[in-house]
């Protein structure tokens, strides 16, 4: 086992990290075995009972028989020899796998559940059924007179069930056991083992039948634990998946919280300072970044239109920034800020939120309930009853040279129809010409708004209207695409 165990770490670790987990594991495996001794013998005392007598070498001897591959000596232990010895998960095992080579397929079936009983690892499992299977493969090479073949797989038996032993010493050993076998049964054995032995075409039928037999039950063990692997680890899958939802929704949960806190706090300080109420910025209204990220638009680009489809916190913070930038900038003209709200009790919201801050002139707020807007492609979808305000307002900058415009697109929700927010590009392309137009999509994250983003691109390629777009990486996603609209 200390072999098979230093090939896995090799293997995972590395040869030198490898060697000291092995030294370590040796350690702990010889004071297992000593408490075990110690274990059994406190257990009969304290019962009253007598200590059951056991080979303290026959595992060692096993082994010995397994590598000569001395199958008979292996069928040979059965269960009441080993249901007291404290490597009886090991032996049981190695006992199955001489059964199978000698053809009690029901017996090994059974002492390869009692090694899985008794604690023996699926991996060790594994490797001596896998290791077995090799070996029937060789011998029926050998009866075959494919000794070449035969050969390979006596050795591939060897360095699956050995790794890390003498491989070429332990191959010669099982190559001559089994040719003996086969000798036995009339065949003959090759002139020099070491090499390549000579062909041998006598047949057994009865010989071949039961390793054929063989195949077929390791085989069917094998799928048996395989399956049994899958589920365990569905099953694990499954309840890893719903520790994360649930820690997800805990989590979640807790910082909306925490959010909420240090809006009250902060909107407290607030209206002791300035006598003003600050919106909310969790939730269902934009997020912070996308807020900070607007003011920076409207600082660093002239807008002489800002729209915003859906009212809200956004309506406060555009209309904040604008009143900033006229104080410090009394020259600069001031844009029109238009907002559209289809929802009547976020209107009033709206509204009551400018009020408390003196912004509500700085505002054309308008309530427009959804209504069918059909594009030219022939799509119907729910939108803002817009238009007449969108045709007013373009006559009004028509007699400007240069118009530029910054849209916030933060609505309708997507509940209200498959691509909800697309009309707002052509309904904007539509009325606003010789204009430069920023479009801000909020909530990029969600597919829904990745959809729509790409079907404007779709309209401003077939349109021959050139573009720029960028993906802004904020809390809920933004996108943003830049039209340079000539008549």
């Amino acid at each position: 086992m200390i072999t098979k165990l230093l090939h896995l770490l090799r293997n995972l670790f590395g040869s030198a990290n490898a060697e000291v987990a092995v030294a370590h594991d040796r350690e702990v495996a010889n004071a297992e075995v000593e408490v075990n001794k110690e274990s059994k013998l406190d257990e009969a005392f304290e019962s009253g009972g007598s200590v059951v007598p056991y080979d303290e070498n026959l595992l060692e001897k096993a082994r010995t028989q397994w590598q000569f591959g001395d199958w008979e000596s292996l069928a040979s232990l059965d269960r009441d020899t080993l249901q007291h010895h404290p490597d009886r998960a090991k032996l049981v095992l190695l006992a199955a796998a001489g059964r199978l080579q000698v053809g009690q397929d029901a017996e090994a079936r059974q002492y390869i559940r009692l090694a899985q009983d008794w604690g023996c690892s699926k991996q060790l499992i594994g490797q001596i059924l896998i290791s077995g299977v090799h070996n029937s493969i060789g011998m029926a090479a050998a009866i075959s007179g494919l000794d070449q073949r035969a050969m390979q797989h006596f050795n591939k038996s060897i360095v699956i069930g050995t790794p890390s032993g003498d491989i070429k010493l332990l191959s010669q050993a099982r190559i001559a056991q089994q040719f003996n076998q086969l000798n036995q049964l009339g065949l003959v054995i090759p002139a020099n083992l070491v090499d390549i032995p000579s062909s041998a075409m006598a047949k057994n039928n009865d010989k071949t039948q039961s390793i054929i037999e063989n195949f077929s039950t390791i085989t069917h063990v094998l799928k048996e634990q395989k399956y049994d692997f899958d589920l365990q680890l569905k099953q694990q899958a499954k309840e890893l998946n719903r520790v994360r939802d649930s820690l997800s929704r805990v989590i979640k949960t807790e910082v909306t919280n925490a959010t909420k806190q240090l809006e009250a706090f902060f909107g407290i300080q607030n209206y002791f300072e300035s006598g003003q109420f600050t919106g909310e910025l969790h939730g269902w209204p934009i997020s912070p970044d996308l807020g900070l990220y607007l003011i920076q638009q409207i600082e660093t680009k002239a807008y002489d239109l800002v729209l915003e489809f859906g009212s809200g916190t956004s309506t406060q913070i555009i209309a904040k920034a604008l009143a900033v930038i006229e104080k410090r900038q009394p020259s600069r003209t001031k844009p029109i800020q238009v907002s559209f709200e289809h929802i009547e009790q976020y209107y009033k919201k709206t509204q009551l939120m400018l009020q408390q801050s003196g912004l509500i002139e700085a505002v054309d707020l308008y309530h427009t309930p959804l209504q069918p807007y059909t594009t030219l492609n022939g799509d119907t979808y729910s939108y803002y009853d817009c238009e007449p305000v969108l045709k007013k307002l373009a006559t009004k900058l028509d007699r400007k040279k240069s118009v530029a415009i910054l849209a916030l697109v933060d609505g309708p929700p997507k509940s209200t129809g498959p691509n909800a927010r697309y009309p707002a590009l052509p309904l904007l392309v539509q009325h606003f010409k010789n204009t430069e137009i920023d479009i801000i999509l909020d909530d990029y994250n969600r597919q829904e708004e990745k959809d729509v983003a790409k079907k404007w691109l779709n309209d401003l390629i077939t349109q021959n209207i050139p573009y720029e777009q960028i993906e802004e990486d904020l809390d809920k996603g933004a996108f943003k695409l830049s039209i340079f609209k000539k008549n």
